[in-house]
Parts: C-alpha cells; sequence; structure tokens
C-alpha cells in the first residue's frame, strides 16, 4: 500500500513533467534564450545523473530562462535586482 506521502511525492512530480513538457513545447516558438550556441563548453554525459550536457543546456535555455524571465518582470524583484 503506498503511504499518503509516496502519493503526494508521485502527484508532484507528474505535474511537473507534464509542467516541463508543455512549457518546453511551447518555448520552442520564442528562442529568447540569447546563449551563442558555439558556447557550449562541455559535452557528453553528466557524472551525478543520467543526463547529457546538451539536454540540460535546452531546458535551461527553453524552459528555465522562459520562466526566470517571466518571474524577474514580476513587482517583487522591481526592488531587488
Amino acid at each position: 500500500m503506498i503511504s499518503g506521502k509516496m502519493k503526494w511525492a508521485v502527484g508532484t512530480m507528474v505535474v511537473l513533467v507534464v509542467a516541463i513538457a508543455i512549457k518546453s513545447k511551447d518555448a520552442d516558438d520564442h528562442k529568447s534564450c540569447q546563449c551563442p550556441q558555439d558556447s557550449r563548453k562541455y559535452t557528453g554525459i553528466v557524472e551525478d545523473c543520467c543526463c547529457d550536457y546538451e539536454t540540460v543546456d535546452s531546458l535551461n535555455c527553453g524552459v528555465l530562462h522562459t520562466l526566470l524571465q517571466e518571474l524577474v518582470r514580476t513587482p517583487f524583484f522591481r526592488y531587488f535586482k
């Protein structure tokens, strides 16, 4: 039997994966990341996880950059830059 905490954790992970998938699909249209593609310093597999540097870079550029840009436009960040 799955405990309440485990159900909550699994539910959170499902919501997170769906949100990232939707945001990454939407982010492909914007191309707002200004990082030059030839500036990639690392290639290959990241030692601490089962992914490669290209995947991390694309998520940073496509998903996190977009989310952070929306976040820094909130009133809170007008005072803390």
